[in-house]
Protein backbone atom coordinates (compact mmCIF):
# COMPACT_ATOMS: atom_id res chain seq x y z
CA UNK A 1 0.00 0.00 0.00
CA UNK A 2 1.55 3.69 -0.62
CA UNK A 3 0.21 6.23 1.13
CA UNK A 4 -1.11 9.25 -0.26
CA UNK A 5 -1.11 12.20 1.94
CA UNK A 6 -4.61 14.39 1.40
CA UNK A 7 -6.37 14.43 4.71
CA UNK A 8 -6.27 17.15 7.48
CA UNK A 9 -3.44 16.02 9.27
CA UNK A 10 -1.81 12.72 7.67
CA UNK A 11 -0.80 11.75 10.78
CA UNK A 12 -0.23 8.52 9.70
CA UNK A 13 2.08 9.92 6.58
CA UNK A 14 3.69 11.69 9.21
CA UNK A 15 4.74 8.94 11.17
CA UNK A 16 5.92 7.00 8.06
CA UNK A 17 7.60 9.58 7.20
CA UNK A 18 6.14 10.06 3.32
CA UNK A 19 6.45 13.44 1.72
CA UNK A 20 3.51 15.44 2.19
CA UNK A 21 3.77 16.71 -1.35
CA UNK A 22 2.66 14.52 -4.03
CA UNK A 23 4.85 15.79 -6.35
CA UNK A 24 7.84 15.31 -3.61
CA UNK A 25 6.85 11.71 -3.15
CA UNK A 26 6.55 10.65 -6.89
CA UNK A 27 10.53 11.91 -6.99
CA UNK A 28 11.40 10.07 -3.74
CA UNK A 29 8.95 6.95 -4.82
CA UNK A 30 12.89 5.27 -5.29
CA UNK A 31 13.40 5.80 -1.12
CA UNK A 32 10.52 4.29 0.08
CA UNK A 33 10.20 0.53 1.13
CA UNK A 34 7.76 -1.81 2.75
CA UNK A 35 7.37 -2.13 6.47
CA UNK A 36 4.63 -3.70 8.55
CA UNK A 37 2.62 -1.50 10.98
CA UNK A 38 0.19 -2.68 13.63
CA UNK A 39 -3.96 -1.74 12.91
CA UNK A 40 -6.48 -1.34 15.53
CA UNK A 41 -10.19 -1.50 15.97
CA UNK A 42 -12.98 -0.19 18.08
CA UNK A 43 -16.31 -3.07 17.69
CA UNK A 44 -14.21 -4.07 14.98
CA UNK A 45 -14.05 -0.54 12.80
CA UNK A 46 -10.83 -0.01 12.04
CA UNK A 47 -8.37 2.75 12.68
CA UNK A 48 -4.41 3.42 12.39
CA UNK A 49 -3.37 6.03 14.23
CA UNK A 50 -5.94 7.08 16.96
CA UNK A 51 -9.93 6.77 18.08
CA UNK A 52 -11.40 9.15 19.93
CA UNK A 53 -14.94 10.27 22.22
CA UNK A 54 -15.77 13.24 23.31
CA UNK A 55 -14.28 16.55 22.48
CA UNK A 56 -12.73 15.63 19.12
CA UNK A 57 -16.13 13.87 17.18
CA UNK A 58 -18.55 16.95 19.04
CA UNK A 59 -16.00 19.54 17.38
CA UNK A 60 -15.43 17.28 14.00
CA UNK A 61 -19.36 17.18 13.66
CA UNK A 62 -19.05 21.18 13.70
CA UNK A 63 -16.45 21.20 11.48
CA UNK A 64 -18.52 19.28 8.87
CA UNK A 65 -21.48 21.47 8.83
CA UNK A 66 -19.00 24.33 8.60
CA UNK A 67 -17.30 23.27 5.95
CA UNK A 68 -21.10 22.31 4.30
CA UNK A 69 -21.88 25.65 4.49
CA UNK A 70 -23.94 26.62 1.08
CA UNK A 71 -23.50 30.74 1.31
CA UNK A 72 -22.40 33.05 3.56
CA UNK A 73 -25.14 33.23 5.75
CA UNK A 74 -25.03 29.73 6.94
CA UNK A 75 -21.37 29.85 6.96
CA UNK A 76 -21.73 32.71 9.89
CA UNK A 77 -24.02 30.94 11.78
CA UNK A 78 -22.06 27.78 11.45
CA UNK A 79 -18.73 29.63 12.47
CA UNK A 80 -20.95 30.75 15.64
CA UNK A 81 -21.80 27.36 16.65
CA UNK A 82 -18.18 26.45 15.87
CA UNK A 83 -16.78 28.75 18.52
CA UNK A 84 -19.55 28.25 20.81
CA UNK A 85 -18.84 24.19 20.86
CA UNK A 86 -15.16 24.97 21.92
CA UNK A 87 -16.93 25.67 25.25
CA UNK A 88 -20.03 23.53 25.23
CA UNK A 89 -18.04 19.95 25.71
CA UNK A 90 -19.64 18.73 29.08
CA UNK A 91 -17.30 16.07 31.33
CA UNK A 92 -18.39 12.91 32.03
CA UNK A 93 -18.37 10.02 33.77
CA UNK A 94 -16.27 7.16 31.91
CA UNK A 95 -15.21 4.07 33.17
CA UNK A 96 -12.35 2.39 31.50
CA UNK A 97 -11.36 -1.74 31.82
CA UNK A 98 -7.90 -2.80 31.09
CA UNK A 99 -5.49 -5.73 31.55
CA UNK A 100 -3.94 -3.56 33.97
CA UNK A 101 -6.86 -2.80 36.16
CA UNK A 102 -10.17 -0.43 36.37
CA UNK A 103 -11.00 3.25 36.78
CA UNK A 104 -13.24 5.73 36.39
CA UNK A 105 -12.64 9.39 35.22
CA UNK A 106 -14.70 12.75 34.74
CA UNK A 107 -13.79 13.72 31.29
CA UNK A 108 -14.46 15.87 28.42
CA UNK A 109 -12.15 13.36 26.40
CA UNK A 110 -10.44 10.63 25.42
CA UNK A 111 -8.27 9.06 23.02
CA UNK A 112 -6.98 5.64 21.95
CA UNK A 113 -4.03 5.38 20.10
CA UNK A 114 -2.64 2.68 17.97
CA UNK A 115 0.45 2.57 20.54
CA UNK A 116 1.10 5.33 22.65
CA UNK A 117 2.63 8.58 21.24
CA UNK A 118 5.88 9.81 21.78
CA UNK A 119 7.12 13.17 23.26
CA UNK A 120 8.02 14.23 20.04
CA UNK A 121 7.52 18.28 20.19
CA UNK A 122 5.21 21.03 19.57
CA UNK A 123 2.86 20.75 16.81
CA UNK A 124 3.60 16.36 16.46
CA UNK A 125 1.65 13.88 17.23
CA UNK A 126 4.23 10.80 16.50
CA UNK A 127 4.44 7.59 18.23
CA UNK A 128 6.96 5.86 19.81
CA UNK A 129 5.98 2.68 18.01
CA UNK A 130 4.11 1.56 15.14
CA UNK A 131 4.19 -2.20 15.81
CA UNK A 132 4.20 -2.32 19.64
CA UNK A 133 1.16 -4.25 20.34
CA UNK A 134 -0.27 -1.74 22.96
CA UNK A 135 -3.12 0.76 22.65
CA UNK A 136 -2.08 4.51 24.85
CA UNK A 137 -4.69 6.13 26.57
CA UNK A 138 -5.33 9.13 27.22
CA UNK A 139 -8.31 10.69 29.36
CA UNK A 140 -8.58 14.91 29.69
CA UNK A 141 -9.39 16.04 33.39
CA UNK A 142 -9.22 19.44 32.58
CA UNK A 143 -11.77 21.44 34.65
CA UNK A 144 -13.12 25.40 34.69
CA UNK A 145 -14.20 28.12 32.81
CA UNK A 146 -11.34 27.66 29.97
CA UNK A 147 -10.99 23.77 29.87
CA UNK A 148 -12.09 22.82 26.50
CA UNK A 149 -9.90 25.90 25.66
CA UNK A 150 -6.72 24.01 26.95
CA UNK A 151 -7.74 20.50 25.69
CA UNK A 152 -7.81 22.33 22.22
CA UNK A 153 -4.33 23.45 22.63
CA UNK A 154 -3.02 20.04 24.24
CA UNK A 155 -4.39 18.54 20.73
CA UNK A 156 -3.12 21.28 18.75
CA UNK A 157 0.35 20.80 20.03
CA UNK A 158 0.48 17.30 20.70
CA UNK A 159 1.86 17.62 24.30
CA UNK A 160 -0.30 14.86 26.12
CA UNK A 161 2.51 13.76 27.92
CA UNK A 162 3.79 16.99 28.92
CA UNK A 163 0.03 17.70 29.93
CA UNK A 164 -0.51 17.87 34.00
CA UNK A 165 -4.38 17.84 33.30
CA UNK A 166 -4.15 14.67 30.76
CA UNK A 167 -3.88 11.21 32.40
CA UNK A 168 -1.78 8.85 30.80
CA UNK A 169 -1.26 5.23 30.15
CA UNK A 170 -0.92 1.90 27.96
CA UNK A 171 -2.74 -0.92 27.91
CA UNK A 172 -2.77 -4.03 26.06
CA UNK A 173 -6.76 -4.57 25.67
CA UNK A 174 -9.61 -2.07 27.11
CA UNK A 175 -13.23 -1.37 27.26
CA UNK A 176 -14.64 1.70 28.00
CA UNK A 177 -18.32 2.54 29.47
CA UNK A 178 -19.76 6.11 28.91
CA UNK A 179 -23.37 4.91 30.52
CA UNK A 180 -25.10 5.92 27.00
CA UNK A 181 -26.01 3.04 24.67
CA UNK A 182 -24.37 4.47 21.39
CA UNK A 183 -21.13 6.79 21.41
CA UNK A 184 -19.79 9.13 18.51
CA UNK A 185 -16.23 7.89 17.50
CA UNK A 186 -13.95 9.35 15.41
CA UNK A 187 -11.40 6.95 13.76
CA UNK A 188 -8.78 8.49 12.28
CA UNK A 189 -11.09 11.62 11.61
CA UNK A 190 -14.03 9.74 10.06
CA UNK A 191 -16.97 9.80 12.74
CA UNK A 192 -18.85 6.81 13.16
CA UNK A 193 -22.04 5.57 15.69
CA UNK A 194 -21.02 2.66 17.70
CA UNK A 195 -23.10 0.75 20.33
CA UNK A 196 -21.66 0.18 24.10
CA UNK A 197 -19.66 -0.54 25.43
CA UNK A 198 -16.25 0.37 23.11
CA UNK A 199 -13.72 -2.50 23.13
CA UNK A 200 -10.74 -1.26 21.35
CA UNK A 201 -7.92 -3.82 19.79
Amino acid sequence: LLLVPAGTMNLIAKDLAIPLGIEQQLLDLARLRACRIDYASVNREVFLHSSAIGFVPHMAGLREDLRASENALAWTRNAGRFLRGLFSVARRRVRFRTDRGEAERRTRSVLVTCNPLADAGLGRHLRASLDGGTLGLYASSHSGPLASVRLCMTFASGAFARDTETNCGSCGSLEIETGRPRVTVSNDGELASLGAPLRPR
